[in-house]
């Protein structure tokens, strides 16, 4: 709940993975943001490596 007259748009933060986006309809949709693609390449990433280490032992 808000306690204010300001526009909702105001009220938003970028947090995290995820921009929040008006959906036209009132409510809010989720959106990727560059951070989380580049949060997701670096888990990639470590897990080929975490692979290969336990591969070789």
């Amino acid at each position: 709940m808000r306690h204010t007259d300001a526009p909702r748009q105001e009220h938003l933060l970028t947090m995290g993975l995820f921009d929040l986006v008006e959906d036209g309809a009132g409510g809010l949709d989720r959106r990727r943001n560059p951070v989380a693609d580049a949060f997701a390449a670096h888990t990639r990433q470590e897990r080929a490596v975490a692979a290969a280490l336990s591969a070789t032992t």
